[in-house]
């Protein structure tokens, strides 16, 4: 896995044999090594591969990792499945993902009952003593399209 990233960011070398390599590696990878699911749907959804980034990413879920859920959200955002990305999104949430509750905060009113049902949930999940984390991202790039909600 380190090998994979080292590859990944610091090579130099040409794109497309990085990549070849990597994905290789991730491949062998996913199996054994926690995170390496979410690692390869990363390094597939950079090179524009969303549908195998999105199985690697269900892939990843299903295992528990906690940091793969909003991204996939992210991949069903992008292709406009904004119902399916909330849908993750407060599964996430409501497990203590930051991100998602975040993302969550932008997206409803907070007057809302699910509003409150969501951060109970996230409040309940989250180690008490551990402060949550924030995340930056570009304004409007979460914007979800919930109205058939």
């Amino acid at each position: 896995m380190r090998l994979a990233e080292f590859l990944w960011h610091e090579s130099g070398r040409d794109w497309p044999d990085v990549i070849v390599e990597v994905e290789e590696l991730l491949t062998h990878a996913i199996d054994d090594v926690p995170g390496a699911a979410n690692a390869f749907g990363n390094v597939l959804a950079d090179t524009g591969q969303d549908q195998r980034a999105e199985e690697m990413f269900r892939r990843a879920v299903a295992d528990g990792d906690p940091y793969a859920a909003t991204n996939l959200a992210s991949v069903l955002h992008g292709r406009g499945a904004d119902l399916a990305a909330y849908d993750i999104l407060v599964s996430a949430a409501k497990n203590g993902d930051d991100l998602a509750y975040q993302i969550l905060g932008h997206n409803l009113d907070q007057a809302e009952p699910v509003w409150a049902e969501i951060t109970a949930a996230w409040s309940g999940a989250r180690p008490a003593d551990e402060p949550p984390q924030l995340f930056c991202y570009i304004r409007g790039s979460w914007d979800l399209d919930l109205t058939a909600r």
